[in-house]
């Protein structure tokens, strides 16, 4: 019965995103980088994004401890969140690596673009539109109401980005989620998929 019961239960999975009201909050300066550069990393096209160094100015930081998840722009990770991230999942991830420049200092991170994988389930039984979603421009969905992932499609994968959403609406499943919490991992918001919107 308990193993029916694992076999059975529906995965949580939460969109991750960074936390704009965190403590640790972190403010970059202007990116500057070609137009198709920019293009290719905003849409996540890996193949073409150049693996040379990515240097970035820190416009102002809130605290010594800074946070580990930016993705306002682009969606760059400490060093200790990919750590965490790589020891700990199978997922593909294209890792471009980052330095921020304050004072002097510089502080590793990289820029984080992991698969994007077709999953996104518009079938509910209860309630068919919770996952109904209308385009707002060219791949990206208007979601007002929350969305369901195929698990079937992810493999078991722990993060992943979607078709359908923008290249910044990173996926995580609950068992990362835990990992990530375990390890007080900073300026992430996390919200179940389900509860989601980007309107």
């Amino acid at each position: 019965m308990q193993k029916s019961e694992r076999k059975n239960r529906i995965m949580n999975f939460y969109v991750i995103e960074e936390d704009t009201n965190s403590k640790n909050k972190i403010f970059l300066d202007e990116i500057n980088i070609a137009p198709e550069e920019r293009k290719n990393m905003i849409l996540g096209l890996d193949s073409y994004i150049p693996e040379d160094n990515l240097l970035i100015n820190i416009k102002h930081m809130v605290s010594e401890e800074m946070s580990d998840y930016l993705s306002l722009r682009f969606t760059f990770v400490s060093h200790k969140l990919k750590c965490i991230i790589q020891d700990n999942t199978n997922a593909k991830i294209f890792f471009r690596d980052t330095f921020f420049l304050y004072d002097g200092m510089e502080f590793n991170y990289y820029f984080c673009c992991p698969q994007k994988i077709d999953c996104i389930s518009y079938e509910i039984s209860d309630k068919p539109s919770n996952n109904q979603a209308e385009k707002i421009k060219p791949g990206i969905m208007k979601i007002s109401n929350g969305f369901s992932i195929m698990e079937k499609a992810i493999e078991n994968t722990d993060i992943f980005r979607v078709e359908g959403l923008s290249s910044r609406s990173l996926v995580i499943s609950e068992r990362l989620k835990g990992l990530l919490e375990e390890n007080d991992v900073k300026g992430i918001k996390y919200t179940l998929t389900n509860q989601w919107q980007n309107m």
